[in-house]
């Protein structure tokens, strides 16, 4: 049961929380023994064309807090072009940190299946995406590039990628990127996804993915207009285990 313990959200939250993925079995068996190990909350993300263990989930009592699409760009096709922009696309310096958190904490406000589940913190919640960028920034086991928006020596946008390879692929996955509120109508997610496909391009690898929300319109436009298609569709669900709810 150890190995379904999340000790991330764990200390986050202050209680015992487990990950269930797409490849599990008897989940009913599964919940049963993590409730006895004291566990609070089970999170699963599961692939949609899984129905039979979603409709499983439900049946134990999982709620549906969000879901999500995976957008991928085959790096055979032709890469958009870059373009003329008001800003800058610079890789990340520690300087920028400061913006990016804060950019972070309003564009991620209200975002995702943590502030989905009114039981949640919502100040620990905030929390997770502010920690996700700044470990981006310091652990290359979380991201290996940050490609940063730049205007007046102010960073207004930015997006961290890992890579991955293996004897079958090279490629190349979103982590987290936002926007600053303030510089939403200069192009700028448009621009650095664009700096992206190049990078990827430039360092040999075969494709480019990034997850968005199905509620998140103007981002999955912008993936669209760029020619990514969609690969993957994913939802996320949570459960409160009987008499450990807090």
């Amino acid at each position: 049961m150890h190995n379904y313990i999340s000790k991330l959200d764990s200390e986050r939250f202050g209680f015992p929380v487990a990950k269930l993925f797409n490849n599990i079995e008897n989940p009913e068996l599964i919940v049963k023994e993590l409730s006895e190990y004291s566990t609070r909350l089970i999170i699963a993300r599961v692939d949609f064309a899984n129905m039979k263990l979603i409709n499983n989930l439900e049946s134990i009592g999982f709620a549906y807090k969000d879901a999500q699409v995976t957008f991928n760009f085959n790096l055979q096709n032709k890469i958009p072009e870059k373009t003329q922009n008001q800003f800058s696309l610079v890789s990340f310096s520690n300087r920028h940190l400061p913006e990016m958190i804060d950019m972070t904490r309003k564009s991620f406000n209200n975002y995702g299946h943590y502030f989905a589940d009114d039981k949640l913190d919502k100040q620990k919640c905030s929390e997770i995406y502010t920690d996700w960028i700044q470990r981006c920034c310091v652990n290359k086991e979380i991201a290996d590039e940050i490609i940063v928006a730049e205007k007046d020596n102010i960073a207004i946008g930015y997006l961290a990628v890992k890579k991955y390879n293996s004897k079958n692929e090279k490629y190349i996955a979103g982590v987290i990127g936002a926007v600053s509120p303030a510089h939403r109508k200069l192009g700028v997610f448009q621009a650095i996804n664009i700096e992206s496909l190049h990078l990827a391009l430039d360092m040999g690898f075969d494709r480019i993915e990034n997850n968005v929300l199905v509620t998140n319109f103007p981002v999955m436009k912008t993936y669209t207009s760029l020619g990514y298609s969609i690969i993957k569709s994913e939802i996320t669900m949570h459960y409160w285990c009987k008499n450990q709810t807090p």
